[in-house]
């Protein structure tokens, strides 16, 4: 089954702040582009029962990932922010269906690094509960990744960001966008918005391409 009216389906993970109902800018942005857009709630979060943890959330983000493809068909993205953009590297990755593709903003590479880097007068190394491996998670992962740095994060600084981005393999694409901050990114992204689509498209039609050569 086929996505019929739009480009596709783009499933939406959130920071840890507020709750998907907060996030509707993404649907002003990405709706005009042709995308359908569905925003994630987490167990626990925006008034939903269940408690937050990444097993709850991955879990349910997967769920939410399977429920999206079988109502709509292929291509379907992942797009996740923060803590949302530690939860779709492991929905990605589902061994029941990888996403299309993946962008990833504002990203660390893993929770207790970017834990001790924050809180280096501890050993909150030891201290989290969660690993969110975003790093590990994607060694496999074949697909398209976007990442989004901006320059002035002081809540996921920009080495954690790129550390990850380093370690991706390709087809990847990084956009830094200098004077942004952690929650102010999407004033600087007016164009990013059209040209992170453009590409993960082309990167599609590329490997679809690649496929029928061989």
């Amino acid at each position: 089954m086929a996505t019929q009216g739009w480009r596709g389906t783009l499933v939406l993970f959130h920071g840890n702040a507020g709750s998907a109902r907060d996030r509707t800018w993404y649907l002003n942005a990405l709706e005009p582009l042709g995308l359908r857009v569905i925003l994630a709630e987490y167990p626990g979060y925006g008034g939903r029962e269940g408690t937050p943890s990444q097993a709850s959330l991955v879990a349910d983000g997967r769920e939410t990932v399977r429920m999206a493809r079988a109502a709509f068909g292929e291509p379907l993205w992942v797009w996740g922010e923060s803590l949302g953009a530690a939860v779709a590297a492991q929905v990605a990755v589902a061994p029941e269906g990888p996403a299309r593709g993946l962008v990833l903003i504002t990203p660390w590479d893993n929770l207790p690094d970017l834990a001790q880097a924050l809180y280096w007068y501890l050993p909150a190394r030891w201290l989290v509960r969660d690993r969110y491996d975003t790093r590990a998670a994607l060694q496999t992962f074949q697909g398209p990744k976007v990442v989004l740095i901006a320059g002035q994060d002081q809540i996921v600084p920009p080495a954690h960001s790129q550390s990850l981005y380093a370690a991706l393999p390709e087809p990847k694409r990084l956009w830094l966008f200098p004077e942004a901050g952690h929650n102010d990114w999407s004033a600087y992204a007016v164009a990013w918005w059209g040209e992170t689509v453009a590409w993960l498209e082309a990167q599609a039609s590329q490997a679809a391409n690649t496929s029928t050569i061989k």
